[in-house]
Formats: structure tokens, C-alpha cells, sequence
């Protein structure tokens, strides 16, 4: 097991940096993820671990576990409040900024997607272009990360 990259914790909270390739939570398709090694090294302490939000398993970033239920409760009920913001290199040259409006629904296997359908939960994704070459974009991305997966089919490329 690797060695937890642990930015903040306190007697409430825990926050560490995951890795790309690696899933936040148990699934069918993985036995091992970031949850397991939090699991552990909080099990050791004799303390609980909740999880308060997932990343998608191929993105890398800051992940916050709550050592309570009530903690996880608060964060988890204010979690549309909380500012987030992501970078993210994307194929192609992009428009300089935009808004990627959709909606998001969750499988039974908990993989969240965007989709038109008005019955989901409505997200809009704000994107700029930071910088950009021949091959790829930099792109800073505020709200919700997930409605970046169809930038390829709603983002205009320039040419």
C-alpha cells in the first residue's frame, strides 16, 4: 500500500490528495481505493472515515473524508455552496470560455454522466481557456468537473 498523501487533518476531518488511476470508492469493476488506505490508516486510530465526495477514478485532486457522520452530513448538505475549481488538458483548441449546461444522473453502480434528460440534477460547467497549443487546451473549470466529458461533442473548436 502507498503511503497516504495527507494534506489537512483534524479531530473532524481528513483531506488527502488522490492519484489519477485510482478509484475514491470500492465498485464492482475495483476492489482497491483510496477509501481502503483512508479506511486503514483511520482504523488504526480507532477512528471512523465517511466519505463526502468521490472523484472520477482517472482524475487526480484533493478528496475530503469526514471522521463523523455528522460532519459528512453538513458538507454533504452545503456541497453546492462549496466553491471548486479544476484544471483539466483537453484534445484540441477550444473557445476561450463557455458554459456547458446539462443535467446528471447516476447509474445503479454509482457512475455519474450528463445527459439532456430535465429529470437529473441540473449542473452547469464553466470552463476558460488558459492556454493552448497545436495539440491540447488548458482549461480551468469551475462548478461541476462531470460536464466536461462531452466538451468534445458541445465546445467549438477553432481552427
Amino acid at each position: 500500500m502507498k503511503k497516504l498523501k495527507i494534506l489537512f487533518e483534524d479531530k473532524n476531518l481528513l483531506i488527502v490528495y488522490k492519484d489519477g488511476n485510482m478509484p475514491t470508492i470500492n465498485s464492482e469493476k475495483y476492489s482497491k481505493s483510496l477509501y481502503n488506505e483512508v479506511y486503514d490508516y483511520l482504523h488504526k486510530k480507532n477512528q471512523k472515515v465517511f466519505v463526502v465526495h468521490r472523484l472520477d477514478k482517472d482524475t487526480s485532486g484533493l478528496v475530503m473524508f469526514a471522521k463523523n457522520e455528522r460532519v459528512k452530513e453538513v458538507l454533504q448538505d452545503n456541497w453546492e455552496n462549496v466553491r471548486r475549481k479544476y484544471i483539466a488538458l483537453v484534445h484540441g483548441i477550444i473557445k476561450e470560455d463557455g458554459v456547458i449546461k446539462s443535467y446528471l444522473k447516476e447509474t445503479k453502480t454509482l457512475l455519474t454522466y450528463s445527459t439532456n434528460d430535465k429529470s437529473g440534477k441540473y449542473s452547469e460547467t464553466i470552463y476558460k481557456r488558459l492556454e493552448y497549443n497545436k495539440q491540447y487546451s488548458l482549461v480551468e473549470i469551475k462548478h461541476q468537473y462531470l460536464g466536461i466529458e462531452n466538451m468534445a461533442k458541445k465546445m467549438v473548436i477553432e481552427k
